[in-house]
């Protein structure tokens, strides 16, 4: 029979690794793995939109689909696995991290083309803008409907408050040109 004993923990050889204050005493207790909380910008939403129809003449001026602080933790495109240094993910769109319970808005006037709730997934709303689509995945409550004419600015419902993690609220934004994938940080305001 093997010995059974703690594993020592050397956090300078993985800088993408955290552990929990549980971890702080060494020898006791194994450090918990954790996802980065930060990738990218974090500001504050503000409160107006821009306003108009034509979508495409609002790149790089269109408010966040939050209100309030966020944290972009996930950006879009290929990137490496924040834990894991052979895998690559490929995101579709950004991911932003919010308060829980957040109001998640419409970031143009448009019609809403699907609401639907995927398998193991939370609540996904899609809106179309012409030959533009704008997804907002992750809610857990929507105000919306499919073929209801929505507003810039207007609420669609709020993002999901994770309870298995610590309430973490992240809303998976993404913009489309038909089938084409947009990177949304080109399209938001700064």
């Amino acid at each position: 029979k093997r010995d059974a004993r703690a594993v020592k923990h050397d956090s300078s050889r993985n800088k993408n690794v955290g552990s929990s204050s549980s971890a702080s005493t060494e020898g006791k207790t194994a450090p918990t793995l954790t996802t980065p909380t930060s990738a990218g910008i974090s500001g504050v939403a503000a409160a107006t939109v821009e306003l108009g129809s034509d979508f495409a003449s609002l790149k790089g001026r269109l408010s966040y689909p939050v209100v309030g602080n966020y944290t972009i933790v996930r950006r879009f495109g290929r990137q490496k696995h924040p834990s894991l240094p052979h895998v690559e993910t490929d995101n579709a769109g950004i991911d932003i991290q919010t308060a829980p319970g957040a109001t998640v808005r419409a970031v143009c006037d448009g019609e809403v083309s699907a609401v639907f709730k995927p398998e193991g997934y939370n609540s996904v709303v899609v809106v179309r803008h012409g030959r533009y689509l704008t997804v907002y995945a992750n809610m857990s409550n929507v105000n919306v409907s499919v073929h209801q004419k929505v507003k810039s600015g207007q609420a669609l419902g709020t993002v999901h408050a994770d309870a298995a993690d610590n309430n973490r609220s992240v809303l998976h934004f993404e913009i489309r040109n038909n089938r084409v994938k947009e990177n949304p940080e080109s399209w938001l305001r700064r």
